[in-house]
């Protein structure tokens, strides 16, 4: 049962677990996988706890599961009073390591205002995963961009992307970066993806190599 008394007040610190299948990498657009919260951080603060991560595609995590997440912050955050059932399942095929999906099941207490049953595929376009440990195979056009290309960071700038736009941090940095191959990323050791409204919400900023 979730309420706003269970939500955070402070910065979420870096994650440091691997959970299983976490056989990482490097793709144009960004880093294959996230370590995805099964009950989002934001809902309740757990954060370094091996049972509420899962090995999920960065597309699972953001938008797709961060889109129901954030549907139930703002339902929380209007009344201290509001109240959510709430249940994020992984979904497991035999020995697998890596999980197919995810089903994701809510419902506000008295009302009708939060409410769904959804099942999310752990996919990424341009990915052939292997489930079975977390390995990976890489189309072409997804490989990592070329050194030489690394310099030159997209636009990003378009207006009716708004705050959804994706952009990259580090656990202990305190900046974000809309070009994955930022100069400001080269030497990070692990690098996530939210949204630019949830970074800038946690208080980081644009990366100065962008600006």
């Amino acid at each position: 049962m979730l309420n706003q008394s269970l939500m955070p007040t402070a910065k979420r610190e870096e994650l440091t677990v691997n959970p299983t299948g976490w056989h990482n990498k490097r793709l144009r657009s960004g880093y294959l996988y996230n370590r995805s919260h099964l009950i989002g951080y934001q809902l309740t603060g757990q954060n370094n706890n091996w049972r509420n991560l899962i090995t999920g595609t960065r597309s699972l995590n953001s938008p797709e599961m961060l889109h129901y997440e954030d549907d139930i912050a703002d339902y929380l955050h209007q009344s201290d009073q509001h109240y959510v059932r709430y249940a994020v399942v992984p979904v497991f095929k035999g020995d697998n390591l890596l999980a197919s999906g995810v089903q994701m099941m809510a419902q506000s207490v008295g009302d009708n205002a939060v409410a769904f049953n959804v099942y999310i595929f752990n996919v990424e376009d341009g990915v052939t995963l292997n489930y079975a440990d977390g390995t990976s195979a890489v189309a072409a056009s997804q490989t990592a961009a070329s050194s030489s290309s690394r310099g030159s960071a997209p636009t990003a700038t378009n207006s009716d992307q708004g705050d959804n736009r994706t952009v990259y941090v580090t656990p202990t940095g305190k900046k974000y970066h809309f070009d994955p191959n930022c100069r400001g990323l080269r030497t990070a050791k692990s690098v996530e993806t939210m949204t630019l409204s949830q970074a800038e919400a946690d208080g980081y900023t644009l990366c100065a190599w962008e600006q």
